[in-house]
């Protein structure tokens, strides 16, 4: 039997250069340059033997290393928006890597759209045309970008899934990696907001919806391309597993997954520890350094990061933890790395 170690990481995106520019080109400013570095020691301080990587914007891709002792496999494509994101995955060298790729989980196949489609929208029932409008949507336009003043400059975002297929000791072994559509529909603080922010937390828990509905296909493809029913898939899913039912007959997004044959390994595991793997008291400005943090188990967070299986691995699930929320680096330096913990599942194959 092999042990197989997974570990997912919502890195967070934010990396300022030494003028200051959020995701911007230049030399990582000292807070970032360390954030990058504690995320990477932290990483290796687990031995893992598969890495998923949420948030990792261009200056995470090109300032993170995990070292020689893992193959990176990343879209091949730039993006030219800071907030867009590759979801990383590594691989300990001596693991055969028989295919890799990813896609967009958009209507078109581009980050120019999104999951959802204006059209689509209303044939299916879930939302209006006044509702749309009232979100800055209308007819012949996108759902990605609209007149919102800040903060809700923005409804939906692009995302993608990013994959690889193991052969483990001559089994295929397919691993998914992937964010879905951020700012949740995930707590009561939701009946609190108005009426226009209702809206945009139903839209975006339909792309959600969407983008899994989409996620489903594509690996579905790929089990029938290489013959295989064993899928592990990590992601930031921005819902909990506590979230909300609309009570118009939608279930809560975590449902929909498990309803899907996906099991949380979190659960299933025959020693686990689960807790919360967000926390809200990260403080961008100060890039997570220099700050009485919260403890993530305090229960100011969620727990919106997941390692799924297929059914045909949920017996395999030997252990589940979540990683420490403080990090002090090799040289002394304490930083807390990121507003997400790290997840780590073993598997016993």
């Amino acid at each position: 039997m092999k042990k197989l170690r997974i570990l997912s990481f919502n890195v967070r995106m934010d990396t300022y250069d030494v003028d200051g520019h959020k995701g911007g080109t230049g030399e990582l400013n000292r807070q970032s340059k360390n954030r990058v570095r504690a995320v990477a020691e932290q990483i290796l301080s687990f031995q893992p033997d598969i890495v998923g990587l949420q948030e990792d914007v261009n200056n995470w891709v090109n300032n993170i290393s995990l070292g020689e002792g893992y193959t990176r496999y990343i879209p091949d494509t730039v993006h030219k928006a800071h907030t867009m994101e590759y979801c990383s995955v590594y691989i300990k060298n001596g693991i055969k890597v028989k295919h890799h790729g990813w896609n967009w989980l958009t209507s078109d196949g581009t980050n120019s759209t999104v999951a959802l489609t204006y059209d689509g929208l209303i044939s299916d029932g879930k939302m209006t045309s006044d509702e749309l409008a009232a979100l800055g949507h209308y007819e012949g336009t996108g759902l990605k970008k609209n007149g919102m003043p800040s903060p809700n400059s923005y409804s939906l975002a692009s995302r993608l899934m990013n994959y690889v297929v193991l052969d483990i000791d001559g089994e295929d072994i397919i691993y998914v990696n992937t964010h879905l559509q951020h700012r949740g529909h995930n707590n009561g603080n939701y009946e609190s907001k108005t009426d226009v922010e209702k809206l945009l937390f139903r839209l975006r828990f339909f792309e959600r919806c969407a983008q899994m509905q989409m996620l489903q296909r594509l690996v579905g493809e790929l089990m029938v391309e290489y013959g295989t029913d064993k899928v592990i898939m990590t992601a930031d899913f921005n819902d909990a597993p506590n979230g909300l039912d609309y009570g118009t007959g939608w279930k809560n997004f975590y449902s929909t997954v498990t309803d899907s044959g996906w099991n949380d390994s979190g659960l299933i595991a025959k020693k686990t520890v689960v807790s919360d793997t967000w926390n809200s008291a990260f403080r961008v400005e100060t890039q997570g350094q220099d700050y009485q943090a919260i403890d993530g188990n305090s229960g100011n967070g969620d727990r919106i990061d997941f390692c799924f299986v297929s059914d045909a691995l949920k017996d395999k699930v030997a252990e589940y933890r979540v990683g420490d929320y403080e990090y002090t680096t090799s040289d002394g330096v304490h930083v807390y790395p990121s507003d997400h913990l790290p997840i780590i599942t073993d598997l016993v194959i």
